[in-house]
């Protein structure tokens, strides 16, 4: 469970500090973790000022979001690209999370 918790304050921090800036897209799911935190953890650990992580970690979550979103696009467009059939139409793509 620390180690989950440990990983919701890594986002919600890098978020907060503005690394992840112009990922419109995070905006839900970074409020819908902030719900989470609200629900999870004591609320004297639910303080941002207190869950702040350093620059550097802030960096390298940002890093691999970054890394992990472009090789994902990338597959993505792969298999779109190369797998469209005869009738135009579209594979159909599950992703699963490993925890990344």
């Amino acid at each position: 469970a620390r180690t989950a918790l440990d990983s919701l304050h890594a986002k919600l921090s890098a978020f907060e500090a503005g690394w992840l800036d112009g990922e419109s897209s995070l905006d839900d799911y970074m409020s819908l973790l902030k719900t989470l935190r609200a629900g999870l953890v004591e609320p004297s650990v639910a303080n941002p000022k207190q869950t702040r992580q350093t620059p550097l970690v802030n960096a390298g979550y940002a890093a691999r979001l970054s890394s992990m979103t472009l090789a994902l696009e990338r597959w993505i467009s792969y298999v779109v690209e190369n797998s469209a059939g005869s009738n135009g139409h579209r594979p159909a793509i599950n992703i699963v999370s490993v925890g990344c």
